[in-house]
């Protein structure tokens, strides 16, 4: 009888290198959204297995645009690349942090208290902000908080309530972190019929445009 093998080892490896690309952030070597979102559901799974609650901290840079508009995308670039070093710093092996786009940051924290855990997270990562990224280069963030199993009871609404507290944050005056709390559904929906009127009143011509010279 005649019998061929084949050595996989190498495809498989190669298969492997495919994966971790395709879920990593190219820049910061973070894990990017997709791989966010699926490693989510499985932090979800280890917390409840594990009798623990989750928190999602949703963080966007405060002035990064300002940053890329005034001083190029390579500084951009590089302040991202300092940012997740020291971010790094601050993480437990439990713990994951991903690149969600842009200047846009998330952080799975299990603890028994996830709330106690993520406002101590909150107060070092304020401190990594303390030194500058460079010459002029400033920076701080605005942090939004959802707890598992509290506020959300996916991982799509967990990362979607974090999103919402931090834009809260932003409007609060940015530079610090706010937990997620129900006034925020209800300014999300006011804001969703605002627009929903707008666009409908567009298409019927409601407005009237006036230009006064000055």
């Amino acid at each position: 009888s005649l019998s061929v093998m084949t050595d996989v080892t190498e495809l498989k490896a190669s298969e492997d290198r495919n994966h971790r690309q395709a879920i990593s952030d190219h820049l910061t070597g973070l894990l990017n959204r997709q791989g966010f979102e699926a490693v989510l559901d499985s932090k979800i799974a280890a917390a409840d297995a594990a009798d623990q609650e989750l928190a999602c901290l949703f963080v966007d840079l405060d002035r990064f645009k300002w940053i890329n508009d005034n001083m190029g995308h390579a500084a951009g670039d590089a302040a991202l690349i300092e940012l997740v070093e020291r971010l790094k710093t601050l993480l437990a092996p439990s713990d994951e942090a991903a690149r969600l786009g842009g200047d846009e940051f998330a952080i799975l924290l299990p603890a028994k208290n996830a709330e106690k855990r993520a406002r101590a997270m909150c107060d070092q990562i304020a401190s990594i902000f303390e030194t500058p990224f460079g010459p002029d280069m400033h920076l701080s963030a605005s942090v939004g908080i959802a707890i598992y199993p509290r506020h959300a009871a996916t991982a799509a609404e967990l990362l979607q309530k974090s999103d919402m507290a931090m834009y809260a944050k932003k409007r609060d005056g940015k530079n610090g972190a706010r937990i997620f709390d129900n006034s925020m559904l209800d300014h999300a929906r006011r804001r969703a019929e605002i627009e929903a009127h707008i666009e409908a009143g567009l298409a019927d011509d409601w407005f009237e445009a006036y230009l006064q010279p000055i």
